[in-house]
């Protein structure tokens, strides 16, 4: 997608210094540039093993994912395997399942 190249490119020109330092990268890399983007097609982002993420990450990386969740034009994809804790209280969800923006997860159909 050349397109996403010169988002991030606008992002990190317009946004100040003192508020990218207080981002994540996957909220700096992804999800910033993403916010400038209206595509006319869908955008699939696959993110692979979210099971691997350092303990200390795992909540800025949810809340990006479920913002992410909102855009209209995204199509994510997440793996992890069976036994990941996804949420927030310890949830595990099945695997091939599907969690809506609003928390509620089903078979993949």
């Amino acid at each position: 997608m050349p397109w996403f190249g010169e988002a991030q490119q606008a992002f990190g020109k317009e946004t100040p210094y003192a508020e990218q330092q207080r981002l994540g990268s996957l909220e700096r890399q992804v999800v910033g540039p993403l916010k400038r983007l209206a595509p006319a097609s869908e955008v699939r982002l696959v993110i692979d093993a979210l099971e691997r993420l350092a303990t200390g990450a795992r909540d800025a990386v949810m809340e990006a994912l479920n913002e992410l969740a909102g855009f209209p034009f995204l199509r994510l994809i997440v793996t992890a395997r069976p036994d990941t804790e996804l949420a927030r209280g310890g949830s595990r969800h099945p695997p091939h399942s599907c969690c809506s923006p609003s928390g509620e997860c089903g078979p993949v159909s």
